[in-house]
């Protein structure tokens, strides 16, 4: 102590025996090295502290330069055995996934099945439970591994991730707060690296997945394009609307993965007509999606509709009616009009993504073209049989025009002729008794066949006088049988047999005697060629008690009608549709165009009558109705002789 009695005998020189300690002294000399102690005791603490800190900090170094689960493990296992001293240690993971613990990391791994016993136990006991919701660190004993066990929660903000089991020999009183406090701190940090971990391997496999999505959708977007070409450059060379239809179908079933596709076309009353499809029941159009295909068309904007919605209950109704319980439509569209749709079921359920209704949209783009030209194709085919056909009715036109000049200068040279020879007949009858009795039949017999010779003249100088398109009132039985007379020079009604039935006094019917007795002439020459060397032909007229079916309103209540039939092989039932068909013909040999039935019709429908033809395994019939001027008949007289057989 400064100033002391010890201080003033050394500065003195006069300290020469020990010193007396007084009380004062003894108890402040305690109280120093008291605080000695304290101070100690603080340093030591501060050391410690530091030294906690200091591991604490290392380790927060160490799980920064981690990234997988297994790692924190081995880390974490690390600074417990610096903690207190442990035995075995087990890491529970309860991931965002799993639905209970399972031990992602043991040590040692010697004691893996006693670990997970114990494990077994605790977590059947209970006490992972009590661990979690307490968040912060229990010590409970061991049943397998003996000893104590510590239960460390390991926490996020969020919820308790895994628990750590750490099982030491020490007694229970032997376990100090401070290494609890420890190891929360450690399994605090643990739990936080541990969820980022599962966070970055969530975020690379939403990435790694994503990639693949888009690897996935940017390939199938180049196959569909691909697909779109193939499918633009078949149709392309396609004219034909029903295989333009089934190449549309095939494509779009094997674009989109479906099992049903329907193709309607839409009719001239706005309905849609079913053309073309696959995998559709036989009643698919009465049960009810049919409909579906009126509301694309009238919306013109693709239709998706799923029984597996929620909404929409009304509409996928429909789709109950049928085995589909997906549907897609999507209109086709060409030159700004709306000419049918296109449909895709599915008997799965399923919802059509944005990237199939694009597809089938532009398919549905590419069928409508193709359908658009398929019909300018037939169109332009149509037409062009009318101009061939027009151009053959110009040729028989022309034909019989030059055919009638033709019978006018062969009427005039023969007649010349047979004037001469009935004059000198007559001179031979001014002789009548002088003339032997066999020279008289012959004069007879000559006379006969002058009238008549004169007699087809004049009939071919009445062809020749009449100018085609005149129409004049006719007797009908009159006109077939000038038209018979004629006939029996054609070459094909050689070794014919024509038998007739004509009506006498049958109502005028205005005619263009040209074109009708190309009629009839038509008929008997197409029956001819239907029969072998020889046949029968069968030609009636007779008048109606009233307008036939079909007939039209103004026509008149007085119709006569005219039959021809003949007795050959009769025409197939598959051929009967078409026999009006222009170029359609059922002859083997190159003398027929197919036009001879067509022309007939257009003519008697050209003079507002009607014409059928019916034919069963022997034998045709063409029944000519036609109306007529008056009521008045025309005073022709029935031949007694009402059959003529020309050979």
């Amino acid at each position: 102590m400064p100033g002391g009695p010890l201080a003033l005998l050394e500065e003195h020189g006069a300290l020469h025996v020990a010193p007396v300690l007084s009380a004062e002294f003894l108890e402040e000399l305690q109280s120093a090295q008291r605080r000695v102690a304290v101070l100690e005791e603080a340093n030591r603490a501060i050391h410690e502290s530091m030294e906690r800190v200091t591991r604490l900090s290392r380790f927060s170094e160490g799980l920064d330069r981690i990234g997988s689960l297994e790692d924190v493990a081995d880390l974490l296992f690390a600074e417990m055995r610096g903690i207190l001293p442990v035995e075995c240690q087990v890491l529970a993971a309860l991931g965002p996934a799993d639905p209970e613990y399972r031990a992602v990391r043991v040590e040692p791994a010697a004691l893996e099945d006693s670990a997970a016993q114990e494990m077994a136990l605790q977590i059947d006991a209970g006490m992972f439970d009590w661990a979690a919701r307490l968040r912060r660190p229990t010590v409970v004993g061991a049943d397998v591994l003996g000893g104590n066990l510590i239960l460390v929660p390991l926490t996020t903000t969020h919820r308790t991730i895994g628990i750590l089991l750490a099982a030491t020999p020490l007694a229970m009183e032997a376990i100090e707060q401070q290494h609890l406090t420890q190891a929360a701190v450690l399994a605090r940090q643990a739990a936080e690296c541990i969820h980022n971990c599962w966070l970055t391997e969530d975020i690379r496999r939403q990435h790694e997945a994503g990639q693949r999505a888009a690897e996935l959708a940017a390939a199938r977007r180049l196959a569909d394009l691909g697909l779109l070409v193939e499918t633009a450059g078949t149709l392309s060379g396609r004219l034909e609307e029903a295989t333009v239809l089934q190449v549309l179908v095939e494509a779009t079933a094997r674009h989109l993965d479906v099992e049903q596709v329907v193709i309607s076309l839409q009719q001239p009353d706005g309905t849609q007509r079913l053309a073309a499809g696959r995998g559709l029941p036989q009643d698919w159009q009465a049960s009810g999606p049919c409909c579906l295909l009126d509301r694309v068309a009238q919306s013109r904007e693709p239709l998706v509709l799923s029984t597996a919605d929620s909404g929409g209950a009304a509409d996928c109704a429909l789709l109950h009616h049928s085995p589909a319980a997906a549907y897609l439509g999507v209109p086709l569209v060409a030159r700004n009009q709306v000419i049918g749709v296109l449909g895709a079921l599915s008997q799965a359920p399923r919802v059509f993504t944005a990237d199939e209704v694009a597809l089938l949209t532009g398919l549905a783009a590419q069928g409508a073209i193709a359908i658009d030209n398929a019909h300018l194709f037939t169109d332009l085919q149509h037409r062009m049989e009318q101009q061939q056909r027009a151009l053959a009715r110009l040729v028989q036109s022309a034909h019989l025009a030059s055919v009638g000049l033709l019978s006018g200068g062969v009427a005039h040279d023969i007649n010349n002729p047979l004037c001469i020879i009935s004059n000198h007949l007559q001179l031979l009858r001014l002789k009548g008794d002088q003339l032997p009795s066999e020279v008289e039949t012959a004069v007879t017999a000559i006379e006969g066949s002058v009238r008549r010779i004169a007699g087809s003249i004049e009939a071919l100088l009445d062809y020749a006088r009449v100018r085609p398109g005149e129409r004049l009132p006719t007797d009908i039985s009159q006109a077939v049988r000038r038209i018979l007379q004629l006939a029996q020079y054609h070459p094909l009604c050689r070794r014919l047999s024509i038998t007739t039935d004509l009506a006498a006094a049958l109502p005028p019917v205005s005619l263009d005697r040209t074109a009708w007795e190309q009629v009839i002439l038509e008929l008997i020459t197409n029956a001819r060629e239907a029969m072998n060397e020889c046949g029968r032909v069968w030609i009636a007229t007779r008048r109606l008690a009233g307008p036939p079916p079909g007939a039209a309103a103004d026509g008149g209540n007085v119709w006569v009608e005219v039959v021809v039939e003949d007795d050959g092989p009769g025409i197939p039932a598959d051929d009967l549709p078409r026999i009006f068909d222009p170029f359609f013909t059922t002859k083997s040999n190159k003398r027929g165009m197919g036009l001879g039935l067509a022309i007939c019709r257009d003519i008697v429908t050209a003079h507002d009558g009607l014409l059928c033809v019916a034919s069963g395994a022997e034998g045709t019939r063409v029944t000519i109705q036609l109306p007529c001027t008056s009521d008045a008949p025309c005073g022709m007289e029935r031949d007694p002789e009402d059959w003529l057989a020309v050979s």
